[in-house]
């Protein structure tokens, strides 16, 4: 097998899951959203917030390294950045009387 072959297939495992990642996320995105819809507790709306962030910074690392062609390093700050911000979103939201 070539080492362009091995690339190739490396590239199509990382968005493969990265997609998995991100229709994951967005599911339980929704389901904690509409958990604090249906009691408006604060601390549900943060869990929300925190996952959305979390999917969010995924997201933004595909467009980062795909459509707008940055280094791969720049997508992974990206998407560790908003990862930190979501992990403290919730760590706040489990914290939050």
């Amino acid at each position: 097998m070539s080492p362009h072959s091995v690339e190739t297939e490396v590239q199509l495992a990382i968005a493969v899951v990265k997609t998995l990642i991100l229709l994951t996320g967005g599911t339980v995105t929704y389901f904690a959203y509409k958990a604090y819809a249906r009691t408006e507790d604060r601390s549900l709306g943060l869990l929300a917030a925190g996952f959305g962030l979390i999917t969010l910074g995924v997201l933004l690392a595909g467009i980062l390294s795909e459509a707008l062609g940055e280094t791969l390093g720049v997508g992974i700050l990206g998407e560790s950045l908003l990862l930190l911000s979501g992990m403290l979103v919730i760590a706040y939201s489990l914290y939050d009387q």
